[in-house]
This record gives structure tokens, C-alpha cells and sequence, in this order.
């Protein structure tokens, strides 16, 4: 009897390390990714558009690491100095040129090279995560489907809450009916 409950207490101290060691390391992780993208060495980017097919479609998800140095050939997302758009990224394919004088980049599904060489100052990162959500991304990050899932959830909170407060209070009824018949019984 007391080696099963050694066993039982030994097998949930262990649990609970597992446990508590996966909530810091996902805790970490998690701030490692936040201060990466705040200090620009890690992107994120939502592909829009159809230069880049097939590598990539409009909805897809594209994260990108800062280098210290790029190749033909690689994958990157940049934002041109002259650009009106300050949220607008560009991902295109290194084709050919250098870090000194800028790359020459073109779409995979272009014809022409961009009409932008960027340096590495203007370059965000190399793609290294592709996360193909294609048009599902539209519905992902819809603010409808989040207001419908916050309504949705509130509402079985509420249920949970009401249904929770009845059988509390039926549960008060049956012990003031019993005290009653008890004091009778006893009187008898």
C-alpha cells in the first residue's frame, strides 16, 4: 500500500516538473520570439499577391531571419526606402548582385526584375519559415470570425455561470428541506 502511494505521489511530482519545465521553456520561447521581432531580427509577413507563385500565395504566411550576409538565390523580404507604404514588404528571389552596390530580385511568377536593388540595411530577413495558409488566412484573421468566437465564448461562460449558481441553489433547497425532517425525526 505504501509503495503505490510513493509510486502515485513520485509519478505526479514528475508531472508536475515536466509541467512546470514546458510552461518556462514555452514562456521563453516566447519572449525570445517577441524581443527578435522587436528588435528586427525576426519577421513576419503575409504574402499578397501573385509574383511569387507557385513558391508562395496571397495569405501565406512568410517568417524571415535577419543575416549577416545573403546569396543568389535566396528568398528575402525587403522594404524599399522609397516606398509610400511603410507596412508594405516586398518577398522576391536574389537573382543576381551584391551587398555593396544592392540585389537584383524578381518574383518567381515576374517576367522583370524589380524595379528596387536593395542593400542588406533595407533587407528585413531570409525566408525561413513558410506557413502556406493560402485564402484560409483571409478567414483566419478576420475580425468577424474573432468577435463571433469572443461572442460564442462568453456566451457558454454565461451558461456555465448560470448553471453553476442553479445547482448551488437547488443544492441549499435539498439541505433546508432535510434539517427540517431531522429535527422531526429526532423530536419523534
Amino acid at each position: 500500500m505504501t509503495t503505490k502511494l510513493q509510486a502515485n505521489t513520485t509519478t505526479r511530482t514528475n508531472k508536475l516538473s515536466l509541467k512546470s519545465v514546458l510552461n518556462i521553456l514555452g514562456t521563453v520561447c516566447g519572449l525570445v520570439l517577441c524581443l527578435s521581432m522587436l528588435l528586427g531580427f525576426l519577421s513576419l509577413t503575409i504574402v499578397n499577391g501573385k509574383s511569387m507563385n507557385p513558391t508562395y500565395h496571397t495569405g501565406d504566411i512568410v517568417i524571415s531571419l535577419k543575416q549577416f550576409d545573403y546569396q543568389i538565390g535566396d528568398v528575402i523580404v525587403y522594404h524599399p526606402a522609397d516606398l509610400d507604404c511603410q507596412r508594405c514588404n516586398i518577398v522576391h528571389r536574389i537573382i543576381d548582385g551584391n551587398a555593396t552596390t544592392g540585389w537584383i530580385t524578381l518574383g518567381d511568377n515576374n517576367e522583370n526584375t524589380d524595379p528596387w536593388n536593395p542593400t542588406n540595411s533595407e533587407i528585413k530577413g531570409k525566408n525561413i519559415i513558410h506557413i502556406p495558409l493560402g485564402e484560409a488566412s483571409k478567414i483566419i484573421f478576420s475580425p468577424k470570425l474573432w468577435l463571433t468566437l469572443t461572442a460564442i465564448i462568453g456566451i457558454l461562460y454565461l451558461i456555465t455561470f448560470l448553471k453553476t449558481k442553479t445547482e448551488e441553489e437547488e443544492e441549499e433547497e435539498e439541505e433546508e428541506e432535510e434539517t427540517p425532517r431531522k429535527g422531526k425525526h429526532l423530536k419523534d
